[in-house]
Parts: structure tokens; sequence; C-alpha cells
């Protein structure tokens, strides 16, 4: 009974890590279409790149403070 209590936390930890990966992506991959087109069309200016510069802050702090917290090292 205890194993498959552990596998079950075990894939629930994983789809957990699976769906924060996705998300980071999906968070990466608009900051990167949006310097691509700045790019292309020669359309950089100060401001949107200290825009760019805030947002890649903002999302690397929010993910550095993400922690998994275990209160407790037994699985019932």
């Amino acid at each position: 009974m205890t194993i498959n209590k552990v596998e079950k936390a075990q894939h629930e930890l994983t789809e957990l890590i699976d769906k924060q990966r996705i998300a980071i992506i999906k968070q990466f991959e608009s900051i990167t279409r949006e310097i691509r087109y700045r790019r292309e069309e020669e359309n950089f200016v100060d401001n949107d790149i200290d825009e760019l510069k805030q947002k890649l802050e903002q999302f690397t702090q929010k993910d550095t403070t993400k922690t998994i917290i275990v209160t407790n090292n037994q699985i019932d």
C-alpha cells in the first residue's frame, strides 16, 4: 500500500513539473517572438529594450522564488 502512495506522489510531482515547464516555455516563446519581431522591423528604441529587460527580470525572479516545500518526510 505504501508503494502505491509513493508512486502516486511521484506521478503527481512529475505532472506538476511538466505543467510548470510548459508554462515557462510559453513565457519564453512570447518574449522571443517579441524580440524577433522588433529585430526584423529594426524597431528597437531604448524604452523597448528596458521593457524587455524588465520582463525577463520579472520572469526569472518569479521562477527563482518558487519552491516545493516538504513538511513531512513520511508518506501516509
